[in-house]
């Protein structure tokens, strides 16, 4: 249970992250002057967004990775 702790932790900042990413994306595209109007799609699109960004970091194998020390052999893995 505890070799499972860090990527379900990292995942739950990845799914954090990806939300206030894509919340504050409309608010600089429309100058902090977001209607009600777009927040509803982003509402529905967001789950599937969050989904893609766990499922293209799950296959490039982000969260089976020690990234404590990363180095350029990590990065070319």
């Amino acid at each position: 249970m505890r070799h499972l702790l860090l990527p379900m932790f990292l995942g739950a900042l990845d799914i954090i992250s990806a939300a206030v990413a894509a919340i504050l994306a409309m608010y600089l595209r429309f100058d902090f002057k977001f209607s009600a109007e777009y927040f509803e799609p982003l509402l529905v699109q967001l789950p599937f967004y969050i989904a893609l960004v766990i499922v293209l970091n799950v296959l490039q194998k982000l969260y089976s990775r020690i990234w404590r020390h990363a180095g350029s052999s990590e990065l070319i893995a």
